[in-house]
């Protein structure tokens, strides 16, 4: 009866190892599939710079999907989805910027936008804060922080 208990107890053990195992390596394939899946249009927004050196950049897709990138080159977090109506909002104002003028006017501080569509940089733009840029971009960046914020407020 003992050497019963002594095998039910080591496949228990071994049952929950593979288990945590194969939630690992399923969650690891899901992020890192929706992070370098970027054929499609998608927005990189965010700011730069400052006395720290900060970095955040915001990765918006179609479908309202958000995800962050809180240093340079560091891996990208899965954030909560935007509302779907305003993710296609930002979409349209930013295909009108396609083949406009493009601020590139960093400064100690400063915004950026790049918009993407079959990996091609349709529109990019970088702006000191407090530097007279045009309204249409201004506005853009205003609703991309608004989609950030709105579900995430700690960001």
């Amino acid at each position: 009866m003992f050497s019963v208990m002594v095998d039910l107890s080591t496949f228990t053990v071994f049952s929950c190892w593979a288990f945590v195992y194969l939630c690992l390596s399923m969650n690891a394939c899901k992020v890192s599939s929706a992070i370098h899946d970027f054929n499609e249009m998608h927005i990189v927004f965010g700011s730069e710079g400052g006395f720290a050196g900060t970095y955040k950049a915001y990765t918006l897709r179609p479908d309202g999907s958000l995800m962050i990138e809180r240093a340079k080159g560091e891996r990208k977090e899965q954030l909560a989805g935007a509302e779907l109506q305003a993710t296609l909002d930002c979409f349209s104002m930013a295909r009108a910027l396609y083949g406009s003028y493009e601020a590139k006017a960093p400064g100690n501080l400063s915004r950026f936008i790049e918009v993407y569509e079959k990996g091609e940089v349709k529109f990019s733009s970088v702006w000191e804060d407090g530097l007279d840029v045009r309204p249409e971009v201004v506005q853009l960046y205003s609703s991309l922080i608004k989609l950030v914020k709105s579900d995430n407020p700690v960001m």
